[in-house]
């Protein structure tokens, strides 16, 4: 169990170690950072554990690699190969192999190295990976948010509308390095195409600036649409209707529209789309944003999208309603989330339910 501890620590997610031990290597100085932080560790192994532990830990640390080298060595090979996938950062089914460019490239400033992995555009999204640690190889003080940066972003060199997403998480048990997304929703930019895309993040204790060129044409050929229709009524006299669902290997999202009522009579409700195909699998997506003032969105979960072998799936819609709770107060107005309701199709007279035919699935443009 010890072991097990060890190597995690030094080879980060043992879970999905294809993901995130890929084949890219870092500038020397970024390596020998690395290393400190792996054989510290290992060091620390040493105390606790004496030395047969000691060899039983590089010897891990051999399988991990594949190789059969010497301790010191071996870390230094597993530091070449630290990475963060945007597989893992998102949770998705696909390892976006033939859509997403590899950046792999590491900036110094204010004491840390940031290092932009993989990045990949779709139609309306850009998503990025990178991953920070401190040059001195020190563990972060606090939770991996204390780490924050503020993005700016332009497309061939022009400022741009977005909405930016961050997540992060600590990848090693030390808490030394820090793993990351940023997925920005742009809606004035074609980014079907080959674009170059110049990526600035800031903080307090520095700023890391980074230029990628990302092609987003395969992944809009290889996105899938169905086109829905189905109607729902909310109990305030709402209507959504539902237009559309796109697929790709980096999104589903769920296009709809609302028939009267203001933006805020939908406002007032969180909407649930849970959608089960033939196998038992349960996706799920939840109303996100407004697409263009007009249409709404619904994104998938993350980790809990449609399966990509799936052929039918049985959705149901289901809302959660916030009223007005006490007067209001200098604070605002306070509001409380009714139980859960499931809102039936008003176009069927089934079970509250819909079925989707996802044979019928088609693409926009075909790319040999």
């Amino acid at each position: 169990m010890k072991l097990y501890k060890f190597a995690n620590r030094v080879h980060m997610m043992l879970h999905d170690e294809q993901d995130i031990m890929q084949n890219h290597t870092l500038d020397e100085r970024s390596k020998r950072i690395y290393e400190q932080a792996v054989l510290a560790a290992i060091r620390k192994d040493r105390k606790r554990a004496g030395r047969t532990r000691l060899k039983a830990a590089a010897a891990c640390l051999a399988v991990l690699t594949g190789a059969t080298i010497l301790f010191h060595e071996e870390a230094t090979a597993a530091i070449d190969h630290i990475g963060y996938s945007l597989r893992v950062a998102m949770g998705l089914e696909s390892d976006l192999a033939q859509y997403k460019e590899v950046v792999h490239t590491s900036v110094r400033d204010g004491g840390y190295i940031v290092t932009l992995e993989e990045a990949a555009a779709a139609p309306e999204k850009l998503a990025v990976s990178y991953t920070v640690c401190r040059e001195d190889g020190r563990p972060f003080s606090g939770s991996q948010s204390s780490f924050h940066v503020d993005d700016q972003l332009l497309i061939n060199g022009a400022h741009v509308v977005r909405n930016t997403i961050y997540e992060s998480r600590f990848l090693d048990t030390e808490e030394t390095i820090i793993g990351g997304q940023i997925v920005f929703e742009i809606t004035d930019a074609d980014l079907t195409g080959v674009n170059t895309y110049d990526l600035k993040l800031e903080n307090d204790s520095g700023t890391w600036k980074f230029r990628f060129e990302a092609d987003g044409s395969q992944l809009c050929a290889d996105t899938k649409h169905l086109a829905l229709g189905d109607r729902y009524r909310l109990a305030n006299g709402v209507e959504i209707i539902l237009d559309e669902l796109s697929m790709n290997a980096l999104e589903q999202r769920i296009l709809f529209h609302k028939s009267g009522g203001k933006d805020l009579d939908l406002m007032r409700y969180m909407l649930t789309l849970h959608a089960v195909d033939e196998q038992g699998r349960t996706a799920e997506f939840y109303m996100k944003s407004t697409e263009d003032g007009i249409h709404y969105v619904m994104q998938a979960e993350k980790n809990k999208g449609i399966a990509s072998d799936a052929k039918t799936v049985t959705v149901t819609l289901q809302a959660v309603e916030f009223v007005k709770e006490g007067p209001k107060t200098e604070n605002g107005q306070i509001y409380k989330g009714s139980d859960p309701v499931i809102v039936p199709p008003v176009n069927t007279t089934s079970d509250g339910t819909a079925v989707w035919d996802l044979e019928r699935v088609r693409t926009v443009v075909s790319i040999s």
